[in-house]
Parts: structure tokens; C-alpha cells; sequence
């Protein structure tokens, strides 16, 4: 009988899977056509309304949320790997946005603001050689160059995995990319493209009564991602998912020549 294949592994296989339903759901939303342009009167004048006549599946967000617990407990399930089975209970894959053992410029000194997050980084990490300690420290979001931090993928995956687990469903959005504006009026009929995302319920206008107005372009579907300095804003699915399945490949990468067992 072979053996059975380890856990982290096995982790990312169904993390997979859930990517895959999560897409077929995105599709079947996106080819729905679900929108339509809805005159409003207001005290400016006309105006028009991206109106969504239909949300994605409820299933979407507990799918997302599925394939996001998996991703992380894979982690987590690697990082016992590199150690010794009397330290599995206190391991964890640490992901911090802040170095723990950062140093105050003004003192010389570790910040003592921090000490909570030093006892933390110090049990997750119980028993790692420093060859693989070195290495979970330099995938930390804290450690990303200037420019990858708004989207660092672990600490994506650190901030959905506690969404989904402690407060609520994965939330989503929708929206329209690169939406075009076509207008008609008695003899004339013109259009106008807008770089950028309509989120649902935007208005444009006023306009005069006489014009027609129509709201066109590609739906899209949208993660709402945090509310801290670190991470926050709109990202598109699916692209979301390349960047958590990249960042956990490269973590898996780099800490399976540490397995121990």
C-alpha cells in the first residue's frame, strides 16, 4: 500500500478544488448578464443608475472562505513538519505585517510595544532550526519590498482566514470594468468608455430628460479587503486566487527541504 501523501499537500489539492468551483461560479454570474441602466430623478437633475438585478451565489463567499482555510492550515500543517513532534500542539506558520524584533531607532532597543507579538512569534516557531527560522522570517509580509506590501499574498490569506473563521462569510462586492456610457438623443447617438470599476448602484449624470442613457461593460466580482494601514481596499476575483495560491507555493517551496518526518 502506498503511503498516504502529507497533509499540507493534500490541503492545497482541495484548496484547488474550491478555486476551481469558485471560477465556475464567477462564470456563471459574469455570463448572466446581471445588470441593467435605471433612470433616478434627484435634485440635480436626471441621472442613471448601474443597477444589479441579480448578486453571485451565496455559495461563492463559503467557497472562497473553504478554499482560503485550506491554504492556511496547509501552512500550518508544513511548519510542523520542520520540527520535532513534542513542539507540533505550538507551532503555527507565523504572519506578521510588523517585524516583532524590530529595533527603535531612538533607544537601540527592541520596541517594547511589541513583546506580545515576540512571545507569539516565539511558540508558533518552538524547535525550528535557524536555517529554517531564517527562512519564515523572510516570507513575512514585513520583510516584502516597498512596492508588494499593499497585496503581500500571505498576509491576504492571513486577513480572509480570520474574516472567514472569526467574524463572517468572505465579502464580496460587484461592480463593472472599464464601463462604457452610450448616450442618445433625437438624431445623435455617442459613447464613452470610463478607465476604471463601477461599483454597483453608481450614478452618472445629469443629463438632459430627453437622453437616453445605457451603462455597459464587463461584470466583476470583488473582494472588500481589510480595514488597516497595512492592507486594505478592492481586489478583483479571480485574480485574487493567483496571488494566494503563488504566495503559499512559494512558502511551500521554501520550507520543504526543513521536513523533518
Amino acid at each position: 500500500m502506498s503511503a498516504w501523501p502529507s497533509s499540507y499537500v493534500v490541503k492545497f489539492e482541495r484548496a484547488e478544488e474550491h478555486r476551481v468551483e469558485a471560477e465556475r461560479l464567477l462564470g456563471l454570474y459574469v455570463d448572466s448578464h446581471p445588470y441593467e441602466t435605471r433612470p433616478v430623478v434627484e435634485d440635480q437633475g436626471q441621472m442613471w443608475q448601474l443597477h444589479f438585478t441579480e448578486q453571485p451565489s451565496p455559495f461563492l463567499p463559503i467557497t472562497i472562505g473553504d478554499m482560503v482555510h485550506n491554504l492556511r492550515s496547509g501552512l500550518n500543517h508544513l511548519l510542523v513538519l520542520c520540527t520535532d513532534r513534542e513542539n507540533w500542539r505550538k507551532v503555527q506558520f507565523p504572519i506578521f505585517t510588523t517585524d516583532p524584533f524590530e529595533f527603535d531607532p531612538a533607544t537601540g532597543e527592541v520596541y517594547k510595544s511589541r513583546e506580545g507579538n515576540r512571545r507569539t512569534w516565539r511558540r508558533y516557531t518552538t524547535g525550528l532550526s535557524d536555517d529554517a527560522l531564517a527562512v519564515v522570517k523572510r516570507l513575512q509580509p514585513y520583510d516584502a519590498a516597498p512596492d508588494e506590501t499593499s497585496f503581500h499574498g500571505l498576509h491576504l490569506l492571513e486577513e480572509l482566514s480570520n474574516t472567514d473563521k472569526h467574524r463572517e462569510f468572505v465579502a464580496v462586492g460587484i461592480g463593472m470594468r472599464d464601463p462604457t456610457i452610450f448616450y442618445q438623443w433625437p438624431g445623435m447617438r455617442t459613447s464613452e468608455t470610463f478607465p476604471g470599476t463601477f461599483k454597483a448602484d453608481a450614478k452618472v449624470g445629469p443629463y438632459p430628460p430627453e437622453m437616453e442613457v445605457q451603462i455597459a461593460g464587463t461584470p466583476i466580482v470583488i473582494l472588500s479587503i481589510g480595514e488597516d494601514d497595512f492592507l486594505s481596499g478592492d481586489v478583483e476575483l479571480p485574480g485574487t486566487f493567483d496571488t494566494l495560491m503563488r504566495a503559499t507555493v512559494r512558502a511551500f517551496q521554501c520550507l520543504e527541504p526543513f521536513i523533518k518526518s
